[in-house]
């Protein structure tokens, strides 16, 4: 799994799969490890570092040891399997009739109305700029980085052209509709935003 860093990636990653993938929200987590859901988002996003003891607890939840959970060929458990505490929560979760919020669709729902239905990007912005035109809720949720990776994917990486500090004369890149970027950045990136370069200095 590669350094440090990358199991600690790998690891929010899995622990918001078994989230989402027994239907529960952040603030179901949260409650259920006794803290508050900012604190736990914090957690999932990368924001604030996981200790062993903290990890220790999300695993069980699920009725896991750590070493289990951070097993890439650990198969997440069976309803049945899981604590009492645990299931009364996803069974409330249901009951309630309220799915949990998917902040990764709102964001890209959110990004796709600037790019069409707003002129925002008709002038090149930073990535904090883009930022700043999404809802409180989302902004609280969501990494800033999710902005560079949604806009360096198909359809978004054909609509945006990135500038680089180096050309724009700042720091970090800036992002322009290609429509609206014909003649005012002649030295721009062209084609495609590419992933590696958007992640530069954002």
């Amino acid at each position: 799994m590669g350094g440090y860093g990358d199991v600690k990636i790998w690891f929010r990653a899995r622990i918001r799969e078994y989230r989402k993938h027994f239907g529960l929200n952040q603030s179901d987590i949260a409650t259920l490890i006794r803290t508050n859901q900012p604190a736990y988002n914090q957690l999932e996003i990368g924001e604030r570092g996981i200790d062993l003891s903290t990890a220790a607890t999300i695993a069980a939840i699920y009725g896991l040891q750590l070493h289990q959970i951070t097993d890439p060929k650990q198969k997440i458990p069976a309803l049945r399997s899981l604590p009492e505490r645990t299931r009364k929560a996803i069974e409330k979760r249901k009951a309630s009739g309220v799915a949990p919020r998917d902040y990764d669709r709102d964001i890209a729902g959110q990004l796709d109305h600037i790019l069409h239905q707003t002129d925002f990007l008709h002038t090149a912005r930073t990535t904090a700029e883009i930022w700043s035109r999404l809802p409180d809720d989302i902004r609280k949720s969501i990494p800033k980085g999710r902005i560079t990776d949604l806009l360096g994917k198909a359809p978004r990486n054909q609509l945006v052209q990135m500038i680089p500090g180096k050309v724009w004369g700042g720091w970090g890149n800036k992002y322009i509709l290609r429509s609206a970027s014909e003649g005012v950045f002649p030295y721009a990136k062209q084609g495609p935003v590419s992933n590696d370069l958007a992640a530069d200095a954002d």
